[in-house]
């Protein structure tokens, strides 16, 4: 386990609070990559290493914080589950949020990802911004090489709903509790 504490400069910082109703959801990366990693270290098998490098050694994405200072109204990074870490946000700003299954980029199948988003460690960006900013996160994916894909918006009411591609919610499993 690794805790890193400091200060970081007033402005130059992306909090959880700032979002809000109407703002889109974006991740960067993929979801589920250091799930996959883990259970192929867990089998010892070699066919999926490129995952278990994203597990083991995870790589944050400070480039493109720094590039969203002036672009998202709030940030999280993906540590304990993209649910349960989006949940931090709406709880932070009293609002929901709908994300939609089937454009949460991954390397899995839609049914098995149901079952991968909340597993955590894939220490990508999880951040909201309005739509009027879509042009300048597409120039901050393409300058720095990292995927960055719109899962959802933020809505009125409380908690994140999993939309399936048949537009019903679905449920989740629950990410990692820390107590």
């Amino acid at each position: 386990t690794v805790q890193v504490a400091g200060y970081v400069d007033i402005g130059k910082t992306i909090t959880r609070s700032g979002a809000k109703i109407g703002d889109l959801i974006y991740v960067t990366g993929t979801v589920g990559d250091a799930s996959l990693g883990l259970r192929a270290f867990n089998e010892g098998s070699s066919k999926l290493s490129e995952y278990v490098k994203k597990f083991s050694r995870p790589k944050a994405r400070i480039g493109v914080g720094e590039k969203l200072l002036k672009v998202a109204s709030s940030s999280i990074d993906i540590s304990d589950g993209l649910i349960q870490d989006l949940n931090q946000i709406c709880l932070v700003n009293g609002v929901g949020a709908n994300v939609f299954l089937k454009k949460i980029p991954s390397n899995v199948s839609n049914s098995e990802l149901a079952n991968l988003i909340n597993s955590g460690d894939d220490y990508e960006i999880c951040f909201t911004a309005q739509e009027s900013f879509q042009d300048s996160i597409d120039l901050i994916s393409r300058d720095l090489g990292v995927s960055i894909k719109c899962i959802g918006e933020i809505i009125e009411g409380k908690g994140v709903k999993v939309i399936s591609e048949s537009l019903n919610p679905i449920q989740v499993k629950s990410g990692y509790k820390h107590f």
